[in-house]
């Protein structure tokens, strides 16, 4: 990430940031406690997840998908985190590359206007494996999508599964 690219990705987190504060302050204005609970509980769930992400210790995939939450609009990723003390550092460039490659497939197929949503779980699979798990939905070339994730040469073995109007993607990476 260059100076600007870094500069452009402050402005969206700090846009983001000051959204949620005024939607509190509006909530405030308007004496409606229970509503600025729940914006503070989610907010507090985000940076959580944030928190976990960074904690994987893989500061490329954690640009990666930080960039991909706050600064693309067509295509856009949410993400979960469920691991805890697990560390990918040792594979962090290959990761970084391969979710690159599975985004690259979803911008080459997605039509100009479609605004895409893709969802990322990433939990502990086993003692020393972290499973990531993509799914895209709304998908206008949904058939295409699947045809192509199953040609895509990959470091890490892919699965995809077609569940009606979701393409979901999924591998294993190491974890120490």
């Amino acid at each position: 990430m260059n100076a600007e690219e870094a500069v452009r990705f402050m402005q969206h987190y700090r846009h983001d940031l000051m959204n949620h504060l005024q939607i509190i302050h509006g909530y405030a204005s308007m004496g409606n406690v229970k509503k600025i609970e729940e914006k503070i509980v989610d907010i507090i769930h985000c940076y959580n997840m944030e928190r976990k992400l960074m904690h994987l210790q893989a500061n490329e995939f954690c640009l990666w998908v930080m960039k991909h939450a706050y600064m693309y609009v067509d295509v856009k990723l949410e993400y979960d985190i469920h691991t805890e003390g697990k560390r990918i550092e040792s594979i962090d460039q290959i990761l970084t590359q391969q979710c690159e490659q599975f985004f690259a497939v979803i911008k080459r197929l997605k039509l100009k206007d479609e605004f895409i949503t893709v969802h990322l779980v990433v939990k502990q699979e086993q003692k020393d494996r972290i499973a990531m798990h993509f799914s895209v939905s709304e998908f206008f070339n949904h058939a295409q999508l699947k045809e192509q994730l199953h040609r895509l040469e990959t470091h890490f073995p892919l699965t995809v599964m077609d569940n009606s109007d979701t393409v979901e993607c999924s591998f294993s990476v190491p974890c120490n």
